[in-house]
């Protein structure tokens, strides 16, 4: 009798920590959807970032030659 009741809290034990068990990896499962999305999204934010500073300098250089002229026109 005995062995039948602890045989019996084994099985459900071993069944509930299965239970346990999918449902952590369904929430670690979402978790590595959500940080890809992130990742993404920083990375398409990174890249902005780079192509304004490509165009900010090529302004300044744009500006500095403008600059340049306009010394070499005044005399300075």
């Amino acid at each position: 009798m005995k062995k039948k009741i602890i045989y019996l809290l084994l099985t459900a034990t071993m069944a509930s920590c299965g239970n346990i068990t999918s449902k952590l990896e369904e929430k670690q499962r979402l978790l590595d959807s959500k940080l890809n999305q992130l990742d993404s999204a920083i990375n398409a934010e990174v890249n902005r970032v780079m192509q304004l500073d490509t165009l900010i300098s090529k302004e300044k250089a744009t500006l500095d030659t403008l600059l340049n002229i306009e010394n070499r026109l005044l005399g300075k």
